[in-house]
């Protein structure tokens, strides 16, 4: 049994070590034959990763194998991963030796660096494969794969390099037949192309020693070690880079000489690999034009966050089928009244500009407190929420041109919630149970297993208030006959107790979908689950105020308070700069 455990730690099944034999470093070495093996027409596509992101990992994978790319690998930073790739069927290999069993216990200083510090073997990676006469396209396990992009690379085989970067403002339209962009940002390092030639091999072996050199004590933090790490990274390749560059232009675009005139290189076009908020999601094409060929979710703030936007924009394969299997079952609910406020805030030629601003938040709040009551009601049923779309009329896009025109536009969730704090375990006793929820497309994602039958048995929940007519005033699901899906009515302002007897008929291989949410909750009969609850909820949105509207990287956030609108109405946000040291 306790072997089993150890083996189930690892991503691997009794069943499968039955049909594999153990796994061992040298197995899963980085090798020329490797990378014959899975190189078609002398290029390799490669990521990089730790088993804490198998799951972008396996997206990443999934995104290329609906592209038919298959001359892939997976550079794996630990032995688990690797083994997690194998029970997958996903070509990997170990980029370094696993630590000796004292590191393993007592990681030192050097592991910790290296832990935070995936560009030295990246970069290191790069110039391996490289000087086996292979072309690396090194892409980050973040990155979204919407096109093929070798045919484009092939415009350019005058370039040794080409490199996307963190350039926000559009230049297309500038130039003749522009195909790629000018040197005017740092060169994002998660998505390179390098040619086997000697000067590429060169530099990019300077690259790797230049960074080794260069490593500093890692910090204590190893979110902030890690970020550092991907600063100097960037830094130093754009550096070396630029010294000495010499700038050329022709029909294809603009192109460089780089490090002194010895390596030509060329800045891929953001309209095509769009990095951090120049990425638009569902809006790119609309914004740009044209579809991207690779998306980079970088500065889109953790994991979390980046996982539920791809999520929404339907860029996501799930690596873990549990997803789509809560016990409890699922429900969402249609946002209303929202009409009038997107129209306030659509105003063009307001000569008050606060007044649009307002009206913003008021239509921000306005979705919060329906949420707000769409979590309780969740709570009490022990259903996962089917968070619903957020709408804004006013979306920070930096200097991206056009961005400003299109509005009302779809807000990421993290925009207005802290998805974090949503997914994470917070003590039961303090904070209540877990809400788990879902991304807007959950329904309609494509990978959804055939065992989802959820999908075929939506019920709609008509809440009425007791004054509407036909409504009663006792706890009970009335079905309406003449609706074309199965309907019931309940009456609003109900318990937690209440709710669950209402609809106690209703099994959980049945989504709930409700309207007049905001009506439907009246609170918990068990006043310590009233303050428990409302201690989750203040965690679950932005903690900002009137003078920081920037507690995210999409730049419109109210400061959440009261809304009379709603039934049982939400305490007043404290934020956090505010509240005392005992508060969450």
């Amino acid at each position: 049994m306790l072997l089993a455990c150890l083996l189930l730690s690892y991503g691997i099944s009794c069943e499968a070590t039955s049909r594999r034999k153990t796994i061992k470093a040298e197995d899963v070495a980085l090798t020329p034959e490797l990378v014959s093996k899975v190189a078609i027409n002398k290029t390799v596509v490669i990521t990089q990763g730790t088993f804490q992101s198998y799951d972008f990992v396996y997206n990443w994978v999934q995104h290329l194998a609906a592209l038919n790319i298959s001359q892939y690998l997976v550079a794996a930073d630990d032995l688990k991963l690797v083994k997690a790739l194998v029970k997958a069927d996903i070509q990997c290999f170990l980029a370094a030796p696993p630590p000796s069993a004292n590191q393993r216990h007592k990681p030192g200083r050097r592991n910790r660096r290296r832990q935070l510090e995936p560009g030295v073997d990246r970069a290191s990676l790069i110039s391996q494969i490289s000087h086996m006469g292979f072309t690396v396209v090194f892409s980050d396990n973040d990155c979204v794969w919407q096109r093929q992009p070798f045919k484009y690379f092939a415009k350019f085989p005058h370039l040794d390099i080409l490199v996307s970067s963190d350039l926000l403002t559009m230049h297309r339209g500038q130039r003749v037949k522009e195909e790629l962009d000018p040197f005017a940002a740092d060169l994002n390092t998660d998505f390179v192309m390098v040619r086997p030639t000697p000067a590429a091999q060169r530099f990019v072996d300077h690259w790797a020693a230049a960074l080794q050199s260069t490593q500093s004590r890692p910090s204590r933090q190893s979110r902030q070690g890690a970020a550092a790490a991907h600063v100097r990274r960037r830094m130093l390749f754009s550096g070396l880079l630029r010294q000495g560059h010499e700038e050329t232009f022709d029909l294809r675009g603009f192109s460089y000489k780089g490090w002194n005139g010895s390596v030509p290189f060329g800045v891929l076009p953001t309209e095509y690999w769009p990095s951090g908020r120049a990425f638009a999601g569902d809006y790119h094409e609309q914004l740009w034009g044209n579809r991207p060929f690779v998306a980079h979710v970088n500065y889109m703030g953790t994991r979390a966050q980046k996982r539920h936007m791809l999520r929404e924009y339907g860029a996501w394969f799930e690596a873990w089928p549990q997803f789509y299997h809560h016990p409890g079952g699922y429900m969402l609910y249609e946002p209303n009244s929202l009409a009038h406020l997107l129209r306030r805030t659509l105003v063009a030629h307001e000569p008050d500009a606060k007044l649009r601003w307002k009206a913003n938040l008021e239509l921000l709040q306005h979705q919060w407190a329906q949420v707000t009551s769409a979590f309780a009601v969740a709570h009490a049923l022990g259903r996962a929420l089917i968070l619903p779309r957020i709408w804004t009329g006013y979306r920070a896009f930096c200097n991206i041109e056009a961005a400003w025109a299109r509005h009302p536009v779809h807000l990421p969730a993290f925009g207005l919630y802290h998805i974090a704090n949503m997914e994470r375990a917070l003590p039961e006793q303090e904070y209540g149970p877990h809400i788990p929820f879902r991304d807007f497309a959950f329904l309609t994602r494509r990978g959804l297993p055939s065992t989802a039958t959820f999908l075929w048995s939506t019920v709609d929940i008509q809440v009425c208030r007791p004054e509407d007519q036909p409504c009663s005033s006792r706890p009970v699901a009335a079905p309406l006959e003449d609706r074309s899906r199965e309907t019931y009515l309940i009456p609003g302002n109900l318990t937690d107790e209440q709710l669950r007897q209402a609809l106690e008929g209703l099994g959980s291989d049945k989504v709930l979908r409700f309207t007049g949410i905001t009506h439907a909750f009246g609170g918990f009969v068990d006043p310590a689950a009233t303050a428990r609850f409302r201690r989750r909820l203040d965690l679950y949105h932005w903690p900002v105020t009137e003078h920081n509207m920037s507690g995210s990287w999409m730049g419109i956030w109210p400061n959440v308070v009261n809304q009379g609108e709603a039934a049982w109405p939400v305490l007043e946000h404290i934020p956090r700069s505010q509240r005392a040291a005992t508060q969450p």
